[in-house]
């Protein structure tokens, strides 16, 4: 779970108080599929492991309250999801990767007026 914030990546699974190693995309080179170095990772086997984790991420947004929005967000977020499984009929492995994708919010400075939290 990151979030692109004045052209900086930021790690949002890391804790405040703690210096995260610098993100850096790369993309491999024969499948093309762009992967971030040194995100934190969670392995989860249940739905509340993954909420749990999500609603801290979230938390941890550079957001706003505005006149036209009370949380407008200031970043762009990604939080991606990879799926390991195993066909239990033929024992045939795949993986999958979904990607939520939040962009900044556009409303114009002078009508909204943000106050940045």
């Amino acid at each position: 779970m990151i979030e692109l914030y004045l052209d900086q990546l930021h790690d949002l699974l890391v804790p405040p108080n703690v210096k995260g190693k610098k993100l850096e995309l790369r993309e491999e080179s024969q499948t093309g599929i762009i992967n971030i170095l040194n995100v934190t990772t969670h392995k989860v086997e249940h739905l509340e492991q993954a909420n749990e984790i999500y609603r801290y991420g979230i938390s941890q947004r550079k957001t706003a309250y505005t006149e036209m929005n009370d949380s407008s967000s200031r970043s762009h977020f990604v939080f991606a999801i990879l799926l390991h499984c195993i066909n239990l009929n033929t024992n045939q492995k795949s993986t999958s990767k979904i990607s939520f994708v939040d962009l900044a919010g556009s409303e114009k400075v002078n009508k909204a007026k943000p106050t940045i939290h």
